[in-house]
């Protein structure tokens, strides 16, 4: 993607790297994670200060006998850790999720499996005060994280949500949350249990809201959906171009037989660009 440092940063699956290149194309930097983890493919970002911001998948094994009756002793428990380096690649904060998230925050699990993966963020940004927004799939769950405590600022979404949503039902499985100022934030919902409460086939959106941090209200002030009802499952992503118009990326079809559906709206929600892969 075009980075926040104007510059083209991409994932390399053969050595777990971000790779960062120049308007020229030319890799000026290649990036790992630090402290022994291995850096995960679904986001990245490459800051106008020079630093890096990096998600990783942290699984170890946990005791899941203490958590539920018939839990594996040795069960693997998927953790997240967040680290933003500087320029320099040297660790200048690190989040563990292991501090904050339980395991029962987790609604869907079969708690007594040998594996959970209960987490699966899958996006990151930066809030407009300059706190880390994070987009947990698998909890659906939109997180904000103090940038140098680590604390938790508020839980949006899935289980342990703290807003009473307005004019809307819950986002599931969610990706690519992305700040738009004034705590006014755009995230692609998959809408995996959509039909829990709407009663209609399930369906994915682009979905706008605004945040009450008075009233702990998440207000709906806009959404698409695709004239053809299209449910992406998975992967996908949106994103608020400069002239307005919202750019949103419909990225697994695979169920409809059908290539991913790119489509740019403006704020009518007129198709005014698409293409199908």
């Amino acid at each position: 993607k075009v980075n926040m440092n104007d510059h083209l940063t991409f994932y390399n699956r053969q050595n777990n790297s971000w790779l960062v290149m120049n308007q020229f194309l030319n890799i000026v930097d290649t990036v790992f994670a630090q402290n022994g983890y291995t850096a995960d493919n679904h986001d990245f970002l490459a800051l106008p200060n020079g630093n890096y911001v990096i998600i990783i998948y942290d699984s170890q094994p946990y005791p899941m006998d203490n958590i539920v009756e018939g839990g594996d002793p040795n069960a693997i428990v998927e953790g997240l850790v967040i680290q933003e380096l500087d320029s320099e690649h040297n660790v200048i904060f690190q989040w563990e999720s292991w501090d904050h998230f339980n395991i029962t925050d987790n609604t869907y699990l079969d708690l007594t499996s040998n594996n959970l993966q209960f987490i699966h963020t899958n996006a990151i940004d930066i809030d407009y005060d300059g706190h880390f927004l994070i987009s947990s799939r698998n909890l659906d769950e939109i997180t904000k994280i103090h940038r140098t405590s680590g604390d938790i600022i508020w839980r949006w979404g899935g289980s342990q949500n703290q807003f009473e949503f307005i004019n809307d039902y819950p986002f599931t499985h969610q990706h690519c949350i992305k700040s738009l100022g004034d705590n006014k934030y755009l995230l692609f919902d998959n809408g995996n249990f959509s039909s829990n409460y709407t009663g209609n086939p399930d369906v994915s959106r682009a979905v706008e809201y605004e945040l009450d941090l008075d009233a702990m209200t998440a207000t709906k002030t806009w959404e698409f959906i695709h004239p053809d009802s299209l449910f992406s499952p998975s992967i996908s992503s949106v994103q608020r171009l400069d002239n307005g118009n919202t750019l949103v990326n419909f990225g697994n079809l695979s169920l409809l037989d059908r290539g991913a559906v790119i489509t740019e709206v403006n704020p009518e929600n007129e198709i005014v660009f698409e293409i199908e892969l």
